[in-house]
């Protein structure tokens, strides 16, 4: 049977933890539970179009980047009012490997030592009086038969700025066969507690009553310090990964009532792009080849065809 680790992070930022989980799931000796608290960002799931699952310019004007993770499913928001586990564990062949249900059930163990009860849903959810309190997603390490569960549980988090985020622009119309997130309706743990709670101290109790359920020893993160900032820094930092990892898509902006602009990209840079006005089809051969992003379409609003028109004046609004 593998020794259990635990550890409590006390750092706030999502691409160290995005690495250090990675870096656990395929080099890691043993189990491992990992709490910890990012600042504001939004994590898509592996498969999602990330311009199709945010509101890239909000987020960019208010300083929240988006990353994307290692497993697949729905887009989330974090920040300091929403805690994040993860429960790394080797299996063993004939085991169930997807099983949210298992993964769940200390944490509805321990909200049921605060009063609260939290329903499993089909959706991979845990629900409180119908509302949604965690989302929750799964990978399958098949070279090592190791499967990595990670979850949110929402105490206080901005629900304001978290529906912001992950609604895209609606002048942008996405074509894809990428995952696309169920939007459910969420609500703060705190609604339900009689006396509201940092979520801080929460992550901490939790971490003490996982710590003795479980027996787990306090991990020791020195040996996993370089290959994490080396994932961290040539990955979760990286444009290629959070955005151009995204399936192949078609975008297209709806720049004016008679005038569409569409562009074809593959691993983050586009292969086709052209606009139709009144009927009429014409290519941008200047976009072809180059990376979709605001410095495009801002290079691209400055084009004598667009002057007067929405995109012109606002390019950033069409990612």
């Amino acid at each position: 049977m593998s020794q259990t680790f635990l550890h409590v992070s006390t750092s706030n930022d999502a691409t160290f933890h995005l690495a250090l989980e990675e870096v656990f799931l395929k080099e890691g000796e043993g189990d491992l539970v990992l709490l910890y608290i990012n600042s504001p960002c939004v994590v898509v799931g592996k498969h999602q179009n990330a311009y199709a699952e945010t509101n890239s310019a909000w987020c960019k004007e208010h300083g929240i980047p988006v990353y994307r993770r290692l497993s697949g499913g729905g887009t989330v928001f974090h920040d300091e009012g929403n805690i994040n586990f993860c429960f790394i564990r080797d299996m063993e062949a004939k085991d169930k490997m997807i099983d949210f249900a298992r993964f769940l059930k200390p944490i509805q163990e321990f909200l049921g030592t605060k009063g609260i009860e939290a329903v499993f849903s089909g959706r991979n959810d845990l629900l409180v009086d119908g509302f949604k309190i965690s989302g929750n997603a799964e990978h399958v390490h098949q070279k090592r038969t190791r499967v990595i569960h990670h979850g949110t549980i929402l105490v206080h988090a901005a629900l304001g700025s978290l529906n912001t985020a992950i609604h895209p622009s609606p002048k942008v119309k996405y074509n894809s066969k990428a995952v696309q997130s169920v939007r459910s309706k969420v609500r703060n743990l705190n609604h339900f507690f009689t006396e509201p709670v940092e979520a801080s101290q929460l992550m901490s109790e939790l971490g003490e009553w996982l710590s003795q359920k479980t027996g787990a020893a306090t991990l020791n993160l020195d040996k996993y310090r370089d290959p994490i900032r080396e994932v961290q820094a040539e990955k979760y930092s990286q444009h290629e990964w959070n955005y151009g990892y995204s399936p192949t898509y078609q975008a297209e902006l709806q720049v004016s009532d008679e005038m569409t602009i569409f562009f074809d990209v593959k691993k983050g840079e586009i292969t086709a792009a052209g606009y139709t006005h009144s009927g009429v089809s014409v290519d941008i051969e200047p976009a072809v080849g180059k990376r979709h992003d605001e410095a495009l379409l801002r290079q691209l609003a400055g084009m004598a065809e667009f002057e007067g028109t929405e995109f012109a004046k606002d390019p950033s609004a069409f990612l």
